[in-house]
């Protein structure tokens, strides 16, 4: 049976210091074409470039160590949200709000999924997704909230629930 050689241990420290510092290069590196992502992604959002933002978002999403995904889900709602694929949409929205720690923010991301579900035609979800806003959420909020419902109860075809959202909206003046 032959006998297994030790390596010298100088060279061992040398192999050590080797991978070490490989490692440490690549992610700096990593780390670099992350920012550059998330920025160039950014870049095609600002431009309308909907469709390259969002494979650049989710390589961001790929790579990312956690920095950068929440603003990710939100910028990949947006865009589906553009493009017009709404069940898309409402997922990265679902998956912005679970990373957003912002409860104003939060309530804004439940808007913007509703409308991608209100867009899809799927009204009841969308009049799940209000019930999660608080009922002492600030005015404006309630407000958004009542018209909303409005609209789903309306594509559900019960006008009368319709209407009285609707009436909440503008209030009694």
């Amino acid at each position: 049976m032959p006998t297994k050689k030790r390596m010298h241990p100088g060279r061992q420290h040398f192999t050590f210091l080797f991978f070490f510092l490989l490692f440490h290069w690549v992610a700096v590196l990593q780390a670099q074409d992350i920012d550059q992502a998330f920025l160039f992604a950014r870049q095609q959002f600002a431009s309308a470039n909907y469709l390259q933002a969002s494979a650049g978002f989710q390589r961001v999403l790929f790579f990312d160590n956690g920095t950068y995904r929440g603003e990710a889900f939100h910028y990949l709602g947006d865009c589906f949200f553009e493009i017009h694929e709404y069940e898309n949409a409402s997922r990265y929205y679902d998956l912005a709000f679970f990373s957003e720690k912002n409860d104003s923010l939060k309530t804004e991301l439940i808007f913007r999924k509703t409308s991608s579900l209100l867009l899809s035609k799927r009204f009841n979800d969308g009049i799940a997704e209000l019930l999660n806003i608080e009922d002492d959420a600030p005015g404006f909020f309630q407000k958004k909230r009542n018209f909303y419902l409005g609209i789903a109860y309306f594509g559900l075809n019960e006008t009368e629930k319709a209407e009285e959202c609707f009436l909440k909206c503008i209030g009694s003046n």
